[in-house]
């Protein structure tokens, strides 16, 4: 049986993920978002949102921070300490999800891995005991020796498929993507039962290894219309809350076609479920910086959210 909302982790307020802040700094710099998931960019990220007033209660570590996605160890290149910046962040009252990338067998040895017909690896493979092991002791890792306070898991899409690929139990599919989500929600709660693991997996069947739904990254076509992002991210809600309503709602923010649609979805962003802030100096795709009247939206929204949950509170 399903957890209901009220045992489940996830209350969260306010949360912030620097991807989109990394991104931003990207465009601006002409190189890859993936190496500015630095301990001195997100020091400066959560400086300037405090700057502003603006302090989330929960922040988002986003790729890459890790050496290597399959073990999850910190990038001594990147984060000098990162176990004590989190501890920072919890004397300050905020918690920290680490972003993990599903499937991904980067650092992983063959042995737990989904191969394909030549042997070369393509992915992780759940139902290895080597895989299995590989997955624990990250999880145990990043909860226990960091202490960080849960997950947002990505990539869940990536599941391997075709007949040639080679495998070491019977599940496939989506069942297998269950199992790998199921091995790390499981251990996630043995060491750290308020634990806070977040998916975009809006199924009913996956309702048992997730806490909160990400809707997930917004459609980067141009459709034109103004207000596009808010209509379908109302949408995604919607399906959310139809077919998994014991859990709460990550509403994302990321990629934003323009300043004028991140303004219009901050609007309605936080009747959808918990607001979530990407950016910190402006957006990323047509590098609009902000300005007062940006931060003030944000405080706006993040206040009319607040008050929301104040009200349902019993």
């Amino acid at each position: 049986m399903a957890t209901s909302r009220s045992t489940r982790p996830g209350t969260t307020r306010t949360i912030f993920c620097g991807w989109g802040a990394q991104c931003a700094i990207a465009a601006r710099t002409d190189q890859a978002p993936q190496p500015l998931a630095t301990q001195v960019n997100y020091d400066r990220f959560l400086e300037t949102l405090a700057e502003q007033g603006i302090r989330p209660q929960t922040v988002v570590v986003d790729d890459k921070w890790q050496t290597s996605y399959a073990t999850c160890r910190p990038d001594p290149a990147k984060w000098h300490d990162l176990k004590g910046w989190i501890a920072e962040r919890h004397t300050a009252g905020q918690r920290v999800l680490l972003w993990w990338k599903a499937w991904d067998e980067e650092g992983a040895p063959a042995e737990a891995c989904i191969t394909d017909a030549a042997g070369n690896p393509v992915g992780l493979d759940p139902d290895s005991p080597a895989c299995v092991a590989l997955i624990t002791e990250a999880v145990e890792y990043m909860l226990g020796d960091l202490d960080a306070d849960g997950f947002k898991i990505d990539f869940t899409a990536r599941t391997p498929s075709g007949s040639s690929l080679r495998h070491s139990g019977p599940r496939w599919g989506s069942a297998l993507l269950h199992e790998q989500l199921r091995l790390v929600y499981d251990t996630a709660k043995r060491v750290k039962p308020d634990a806070l693991v977040v998916t975009h997996t809006p199924n009913p069947a996956f309702i048992d290894v997730t806490d909160m739904i990400r809707l997930n990254d917004v459609l980067r076509a141009d459709h034109g219309e103004p207000g596009y992002v808010a209509r379908h991210m109302t949408y995604r809600a919607g399906v959310v809350k139809s077919t998994c309503p014991e859990l709460g709602i990550d509403t994302d923010g990321w990629m934003m076609p323009s300043h004028a649609e991140w303004r219009e979805y901050l609007k309605i962003q936080h009747g959808l479920g918990v607001p979530a802030l990407y950016y910190v100096d402006g957006t990323d795709t047509d590098r609009h910086d902000f300005g007062p009247d940006d931060f003030a939206a944000i405080q706006s929204s993040w206040t009319s959210f607040t008050a929301t949950l104040d009200v349902e509170r019993p």
